[in-house]
């Protein structure tokens, strides 16, 4: 499972670049599901994500 967390972060910092980051973090953060700030980080084009950034932090949560 390990091996999995590790492979949609890395296409995630592929896809998204230089700001999955501080995408990942406001989502961490954030309590309320809107994703304002994100998809503003994101942008029209890569809001798509949001998704799997949200996927990606649960699994690490029920993981590690």
């Amino acid at each position: 499972m390990g091996n999995k967390i590790e492979a949609i972060r890395a296409y995630l910092e592929e896809e998204i670049g230089d700001v999955f980051y501080d995408v990942y973090g406001l989502i961490k953060e954030e309590k309320d599901e809107d994703y304002d700030q994100a998809k503003k980080m994101l942008g029209r084009e890569k809001c798509k994500f949001i998704p799997l950034v949200v996927q990606l932090i649960v699994c690490e949560d029920n993981y590690y």
